[in-house]
């Protein structure tokens, strides 16, 4: 057996049934010799390939595989980056926990297991707070992980009261580092990252895993959580069972499994590390910040907003569209790109009838209902609102893509201004109802939208900024990319003012089609389409001439 695992490492054409061949053709030449101590028959298939596997080595694979896949499977991963201070290298990577979860208590259906994107201190292994959530990886998701970093933490009133320095663990990140994962962090959002992060690092392709101290955080919360009701195991694990059906076990919901998921990032954070001395996370991250007196902070509404995608866009005069959504509302801002830029446009590129530019774009994948363009002439970015303000408010992209694809199957019907909205509502109710009816696959399709419209409802008793009045001595202001800005940060607004127009008392206020969901008192601002169209009627777009004049002269009517 030695010889033929030998055989096998040092010869590519050997296959591992071929050194089962030979193991037992050599048994059978010894026991026709009658040599003792060989056993009653030949060593398995299953013994041999063992045999073989257990005398790998980095040369042995690297032979088969290369040096690259070699290193991947037996160097141990190291740091390529010293690090000497907490917030100089931050790592970022999600994982997929093994539990089934229910909706709700309300609604006890098997509908997901839940995903998490984390970010942790390199230095101080320091764990900052995040939110699990069901459905895949996506650009929202990771963004709200770095704000956990770059963000005071919103704690309840016992936490707050247990260690009130707690709030303070947040601040500016020097390297933020991740892996080639595309859907945590986007690709078209790095840029726009760099104005509030020094530097973002992606992992090398053919390197060992950098994010080690990470990978240890995710395997301390699955196997506290390991055994819990509705566990899925691994079809090799010794524990798995025909018999058993971890969809039928299932007890955990999403609001219970969020709160142990809490429970554990607070456990890890608070208990001693080797790696730390025996120091614990908060301690280490306590002693840098009493040790240099003030905190790098900067403003949330100007870190959301540089949280954005940059994606270009074409702007004409009845707006930008991206995504199948026509952002327009706000004609002196389109008028403003278009007059300053379009200069720069090549005659070749220009529409007949209308003005057009190609531009940047900030688009905010948590919520559609505004963009903002970059006027390249006066430095400063113009925001535009979507024309479906009642379709958008609130969207997300990954509801955007639901309902879109919907509408492809034809399960909604016409895709008109009017009946967006309405169909938004119709496909949550469709949606609500498959979740009762069809089987799991289909069941954490749906759950991660309807999850996004729950936690929409009950928004309204949740601050958006936590108070920092307590702590304003020790907070240093950081202007985002340390230079000035000429434009004034703008986020994404549910606001329309109409700047002294009256609103007709006629015009009926629209309303959200109705839905599963209290919305809570987050219904968007009235349609705005009306306004539009009052716009365009008082202004004079033909510039005093009267075609119909000029057509009867010309002799061109009827």
């Amino acid at each position: 057996m030695h010889q033929s695992a030998a055989l096998f490492w040092s010869d590519e054409s050997i296959r591992k049934m071929d050194c089962h061949a030979l193991v037992v053709s050599a048994w059978h030449q010894l026991n026709d010799v009658e040599t003792s101590n060989i056993g009653s028959k030949p060593p398995s298939k299953t013994t041999v390939i063992n045999r073989i596997n257990k005398s790998e080595s980095r040369d042995t694979y690297a032979y088969r595989y290369g040096r690259h896949e070699a290193d991947r499977h037996f160097v141990a991963s190291g740091e390529s980056m010293p690090v000497h201070r907490p917030f100089e290298l931050v790592y970022i990577d999600g994982t997929e926990f093994r539990q089934v979860c229910l909706f709700s208590s309300d609604v006890p259906v098997p509908s997901s297991k839940m995903k998490t994107v984390e970010v942790m201190d390199a230095f101080s292994l320091f764990v900052f707070p995040s939110i699990p959530f069901a459905g895949p990886y996506r650009s929202e998701m990771g963004m709200a992980a770095i704000l956990g970093a770059l963000m005071a933490p919103t704690l309840d009133e016992h936490t707050l009261a247990q260690n009130p320095m707690a709030q303070l663990l947040f601040g500016r990140i020097g390297r933020l580092r991740g892996d080639n994962d595309k859907a945590i962090i986007p690709p078209s959002a790095i840029g726009n990252l760099t104005n509030v992060i020094r530097r973002v690092e992606l992992a090398k392709k053919y390197a060992p895993d950098e994010k080690s101290n990470l990978e240890n955080y995710f395997g301390f919360k699955k196997a506290r959580l390991d055994g819990l009701p509705g566990t899925v195991l691994s079809a090799r694990s010794r524990r798995r069972s025909i018999r058993r059906d971890p969809l039928a076990e299932a007890s955990l919901t999403r609001d219970s499994f969020a709160r142990k998921n809490e429970e554990l990032r607070l456990e890890w954070n608070a208990m001693g590390h080797s790696a730390l001395g025996g120091r614990s996370p908060n301690d280490v991250m306590l002693e840098y910040i009493m040790h240099e007196g003030k905190i790098r902070f900067t403003p949330p509404g100007e870190i959301k907003r540089h949280l954005a995608r940059a994606v270009q866009g074409i702007l004409t005069t009845d707006g930008v569209t991206f995504d199948g959504i026509l952002y327009r509302w706000n004609r002196d801002g389109i008028t403003q790109v278009l007059s300053n830029n379009l200069s720069s446009q090549a005659f070749r590129q220009r529409l007949e009838g209308t003005a057009k530019c190609d531009v940047h774009i900030r688009v905010y994948d948590w919520n559609l209902d505004s963009i903002e363009v970059l006027d390249e002439h006066a430095n400063q970015f113009v925001p535009l609102w979507s024309d479906d303000p009642d379709y958008t408010a609130f969207l997300s992209r990954a509801e955007h893509k639901f309902h879109q694809r919907c509408a492809s199957s034809g399960a909604t019907g016409a895709q008109t201004s009017e009946e967006k909205a309405r169909h938004r509502g119709d496909n949550l109710k469709r949606a609500w109802r498959d979740m009762h009816t069809q089987p799991f696959r289909f069941a954490k399709t749906v759950s991660s939208i309807l999850e996004m419209a729950e936690i929409r409802s009950k928004a309204r008793n949740i601050q958006d900024d936590p108070d920092l009045t307590n702590f304003d001595d020790l907070l240093l202001e950081t202007a985002v990319a340390g230079a000035e800005r000429v434009d004034v940060p703008l986020g994404p607004s549910q606001k329309r003012e109409t700047k002294g127009r009256p609103e007709p008392s006629s015009r009926a206020k629209s309303k959200l089609p109705e839905s599963p969901f209290d919305w809570g008192g987050l219904e968007p601002a009235p349609r705005t389409n009306q306004l539009m169209l009052e716009q365009l009627e008082e202004e004079d777009l033909d510039g005093g001439i009267d075609w119909d004049a000029d057509d009867d002269q010309l002799g061109l009517r009827d």
